[in-house]
């Protein structure tokens, strides 16, 4: 009592979507995860370039 050829056939179709799937949900999850931490780091450096500014604009107007 094996498995036909067309039920084998729709075994490896099926399988072959799961694992498809699966590829693009880590690939779309990847670069979401690496778009929030560039999004992060560019605005901490930004935000530091401004603490800067502000730090020294002090010292240049008093010199």
């Amino acid at each position: 009592m094996g498995l036909s050829k067309n039920a084998f056939f729709f075994t490896c179709v099926t399988f072959i979507y799961i694992g498809a799937l699966s590829i693009t949900i880590f690939v779309i999850s990847s670069a979401t995860i690496s778009a929030i931490v560039a999004s992060l780091i560019a605005t901490r450096r930004k935000g530091q370039m401004h603490e800067k500014k502000n730090l020294v604009l002090p010292f240049v107007l008093f010199a």
